[in-house]
């Protein structure tokens, strides 16, 4: 495991050493690693988010894995690896790094399936005699509490639709999608638009488009019949958007028709006022 950690992973991962930045504190040379190894160990195995991290991987297989310790035994070290890390990330079922441990979970439930087959003492106890005494009774029952154990554990702990964590909202429409529906049917196509960049990908079937703000640039809005501005543009220069939008609110040539959940537009009036200097000149 350290070969791996401190030669091969930084050599073809580019990241550094793994050990520097998630297990520095074991030790800073392989004596105090060895020293602090144990008592790491034993302190993280009593850790509730650990405690927590290993119930997940090992209850959707009804606990059989525990079973089939000697299986088990084969991810030790990624398993020392992961909850003796300092970051709780790394325990956390929600990310991908107990990925190296499902397939020897997998293995070890199965192999633990087979002893309590073959074991008729543990059959009655893990079964509590309701299955009876009986191979096929019992290889039905366990598979039943399997079946049930990754079903409730899919539902409490996982992301997948249908379970209680599922982030139903994110996959829904926001308000302001449906805002922009609303502001892109008031915009006709044949008119020319000036819009931020992550705003214009919704107007690429404009005749003429084009993008703000034009920092550096002169800015020329006038020369577009309607101006969309997003003021929720993650990327945007905010500045820049409040000094055109009030630029835009003192042009007598522009009314400001719309604003809502952040979206700011104008259109080019049909009769210029002549108020603007540029048209007066």
């Amino acid at each position: 495991m350290l070969v791996a950690i401190m030669l091969l992973v930084p050599a073809f991962g580019g990241g550094g050493k793994i050990i520097s930045r998630y297990h520095s504190h074991l030790g800073s040379n392989p004596f105090e690693i060895a020293v602090n190894l144990m008592p790491m160990t034993l302190k993280a195995l009593v850790d509730y988010p650990r405690i927590i991290y290993l119930l997940h991987i090992l209850v959707p297989f009804a606990l059989l894995s525990l079973f089939g310790l000697p299986a088990l035994l084969v991810g030790g070290l990624a398993f020392l690896g992961i909850i003796l890390a300092g970051d709780v990330s790394k325990y956390s079922i929600a990310l991908g790094h107990q990925a190296a441990l499902i397939p020897v979970a997998v293995a070890a439930a199965a192999y633990g399936m087979k002893r309590l087959l073959s074991s008729p003492r543990w059959r009655s106890i893990v079964t509590l005699s309701l299955a009876g005494d009986n191979e096929p009774g019992t290889a039905v029952f366990l598979s039943m509490a399997v079946l049930i154990s990754s079903l409730l554990s899919s539902y409490l702990f996982g992301v997948l639709p249908g379970s209680r964590h599922f982030p139903m909202q994110k996959f829904m429409p926001a308000a302001r999608a449906h805002v922009l529906d609303e502001v892109k049917k008031m915009v006709p196509r044949q008119d020319s638009v000036a819009t931020t960049h992550r705003l214009a990908a919704h107007f690429t079937g404009q005749k003429d488009l084009h993008f703000f703000p034009w920092k550096g640039a002169p800015r020329n809005y006038r020369l577009t019949d309607w101006v969309l501005i997003d003021f929720q543009d993650d990327w945007a220069d905010m500045e820049e958007f409040q000094a055109i939008a009030e630029e835009l609110r003192q042009d007598p040539d522009y009314e400001a028709l719309f604003e809502r959940e952040g979206f700011l537009v104008f259109r080019k009036r049909e009769e210029p006022s002549g108020d603007h200097p540029e048209a007066r000149g």
